[in-house]
């Protein structure tokens, strides 16, 4: 990822741009009233950036790949009173630099008037990127730069820039590239201190205002750094030119004359080697925490399937993006009242979100639930598609018919205050529900409401279902983050009702939630159009369209498209794949586990992975059958932690000695278990996933 992204805007290609005036771009203030439109459009001008950062000119297919945006508005507008201060961010149009034109730091937006100051009085550059709807961007906003002392150290010693990462992706690339490279990690916000002729030489993401216990605070940081430029400026400009060097030469692509590039077989071979030895297996995914939904990485393991499914690591790809999928659909960074995904999630469960809304991700995500459904013939899949392309026609959608950005984490309670909390807009309290939910289910156990059994489907608890470790600022309290703890078919025998209604029941439950979230305080809206972004959420509509029986006309892309053949063969062959039919065939509707032509061995190394598969080679142990039973529980009862009594006693009973289970057998097994047992449920049955201190969390790059 960094060689990539190095090569973008540091090679030594001949294709690199020769001279250093068009090695920077922004967009200029300037609004032109064309003759033909009925609208402002921006300009997009070039500036130079001086010789010396030659090592980060950039190439021009960055700049020919730069995105036109069309601005719809900007920012959240100007408070009632007259501000304090107001600096040149207001004159521009970005909503992320418009939120920050009232700070009493004295900010520049990216170009030639900062780059002269800061070497005309010369003064290092603080450099600040980020974009309008980052949580961890407004935090940092709140507690340093519209801190007055923060803003004095920042204006007399150092030039403030400001940059939007969405208005430009080439500068946030160069130097995101050297924050990855010297800190092992990046994000929003991303804070840099460069030259005067804009190098590098420190950098990092989300800083405290102050020091907590080992770590620096920002004045502190800002405070050493203005010692070290006084005292041994040489040693802070001649550090960034090693770095600089050396990420040049370990970036750098080169190859022998007569050399061949490697096999495309091989590449692929390595990248799911790469993913398989990454793979969280109990709830998908590639990482501990926090969690990306990172669907190119989905996409490419379910291509790596139709090349190789009469592979056993065909197969283990394919369950990977599969086990991946299902769980982030059922968890917390699923927005299950108001459909969508959030950015990412901050524990292992895909639990507990930040609650931004992210246009690609909604567009990438929606074209890989829709290529699972295409290999699978699940509509599970194809319903999660449906939703998210949904949230995006609803609520990011332009009259003029394009698509919005993004939406905030953050809004003001509906309880009522003036300072916005991260999530308040999405989640729920237990009286809510209560409230809201009060109708007594004819036939349920115990005179169960609707309410009941909502907060026992998604987890709700009466005192939140947050842990205090993801909650630093207090924001999420008493809260619940709805998260599918069990299946329909868990649910109903909990109650005592037919699956049917369970489904019934919790459809009206949603929108009757979502007609509350209609009168709560919405987020901040980001309204900049992407080309880029609106033209994949535009083609993957498209392709859901065609899906589901639309016919598009004189389209080679859509006539490429093929929907999941009712019938497929067992026997694993590529040659037996008939023409304008799905690559894939799995087991009946009831099982949708695995491939039905495979057979994969018992591998220690990956248990669910391989559990998942649904059937297992002779000899076939007792040992391989817990692990099969234990996957086909996990998509019955999805959150349960594994290692909990309750879950291995599920194992142990329910689990054949002679026959591999299917889902069928287990529901049917597991059901009436649940029933005698489900009075146990606290005592092992829980969210117990490894948990990583939002207090420390930032918008890190997957």
């Amino acid at each position: 990822m960094l060689r990539l992204a190095w090569r973008r805007s540091a090679s030594i290609n001949s294709s690199l741009v020769s001279t250093p005036h068009v090695t920077a771009a922004f967009w200029d203030t300037t609004t032109l009233h064309k003759r033909n439109l009925g609208h402002n459009i921006r300009v997009f001008q070039l500036f130079p950036l001086p010789p010396s950062l030659a090592c980060t000119q950039l190439s021009t297919h960055s700049l020919r790949s730069f995105p036109f945006m069309s601005m719809a508005s900007g920012g959240e507008g100007l408070p009632p009173t007259p501000p304090r201060h107001t600096n040149r961010l207001s004159k521009e149009r970005s909503p992320y630099l418009l939120q920050h034109a009232h700070n009493p730091v004295d900010w520049y937006p990216w170009g030639q008037e900062a780059f002269n100051k800061a070497r005309s009085e010369d003064k290092p550059i603080f450099l600040s990127v980020g974009y309008s709807t980052c949580h961890w961007c407004h935090v940092m906003e709140r507690e340093s730069f519209e801190d007055e002392d923060i803003g004095k150290i920042l204006n007399d010693n150092f030039v403030c820039i400001k940059v939007d990462r969405e208005e430009r992706p080439d500068v946030d690339k160069v130097y995101m590239t050297f924050v990855q490279a010297t800190s092992g990690g990046g994000g929003w916000p991303m804070s840099v201190w460069l030259t005067p002729n804009l190098r590098p030489f420190l950098g990092g993401t989300y800083f405290p205002p102050r020091d907590r216990g080992s770590r620096p605070g920002f004045k502190t940081i800002l405070t050493r750094i203005m010692e070290q430029w006084q005292n041994y400026r040489s040693n802070l400009e001649s550090s960034g030119d090693r770095i600089l060097e050396a990420l040049k030469k370990g970036t750098t692509v080169a190859a022998k004359a007569g050399d061949s590039p490697p096999l495309a077989p091989d590449v692929a071979y390595r990248c799911f080697q790469q993913l398989a030895g990454s793979y969280e297996e109990e709830y998908g995914g590639f990482r501990d925490a926090p969690k990306f939904p990172t669907p190119v990485n989905l996409m490419f393991l379910m291509s790596y399937w139709s090349v190789n499914r009469s592979t056993s690591e065909g197969v283990e790809a394919l369950q990977m993006a599969m086990h991946t999928l299902r769980m982030m659909a059922l968890g917390g960074i699923h927005d299950h009242v108001a459909q969508g995904f959030h950015r990412y999630s901050t524990d292992s469960s895909w639990h507990v979100p930040h609650f931004e809304k992210m246009l690609y991700d909604q567009a990438q995500l929606a074209v890989a639930y829709i290529t699972a459904f295409q290999v699978s013939g699940e509509q599970f899949f194809a319903d999660v598609a449906k939703d998210i392309l949904l949230y995006v026609s609803r609520d990011l959608s332009d009259q003029s018919g394009g698509f919005y950005s993004a939406e905030d984490a953050d809004s003001i309670p509906s309880s009522g205050g003036s300072e916005k909390r991260e999530g308040a807009f999405c989640v729920w309290t237990a009286s809510d529900i209560r409230q809201l939910l009060s109708d007594v289910v004819e036939g349920a156990t115990g005179s169960a409401t609707v309410g009941d059994i909502v907060m026992h489907h998604y987890g709700v608890k009466e005192l939140g279902n947050v842990a205090l470790d993801q909650d630093p600022h207090g924001e999420l309290q008493g809260q619940n983050v709805l998260i599918v703890r069990y299946s329909t078919e868990l649910t109903a025998a909990r109650f005592g009702i037919s699956q049917e209604m369970v489904n019934e029941l919790l459809a009206s439950a949603r929108a009757k939630m979502a007609g509350v979230r209609k009168i709560r305080p919405r987020p901040h809206l980001d309204t900049k159009m992407l080309a880029s972004w609106n033209g994949g959420c535009t083609s993957n509509m498209m392709k859901h369209l065609r899906l589901h029986g639309v016919q598009i006309n004189a389209c080679p892309v859509f006539d490429a498209l093929r929907r999941p053949s009712s019938s497929a063969s067992s026997s694993g062959s590529d040659s037996d794949a008939q023409p304008g039919t799905s690559v894939i065939a799995l087991q009946s509707e009831s099982d949708n586990l695995q491939p039905a032509s495979q057979t994969p061995r018992c591998d220690k190394r990956t248990p669910f992975t391989v559990a998942a598969m649904g059937k297992m080679s002779v000899p076939q142990t007792e040992e391989c059958h817990r692990k099969v039973t234990a996957h086909i529980v996990k998509r019955l009862h999805p959150f349960s932690e594994v290692e909990s009594p309750t879950f291995r006693d599920m194992v142990k009973t329910l689990s054949p000695k002679y026959i591999p289970p299917s889902r069928d057998y287990l529901a049917n097994t597991l059901i009436p278990w649940y029933k005698k047992n489900r009075n146990r449920e606290s005592s092992g049955i829980g969210i117990e996933t490894k948990n990583r201190n939002r207090s420390n969390s930032n918008d890190t790059q997957p």
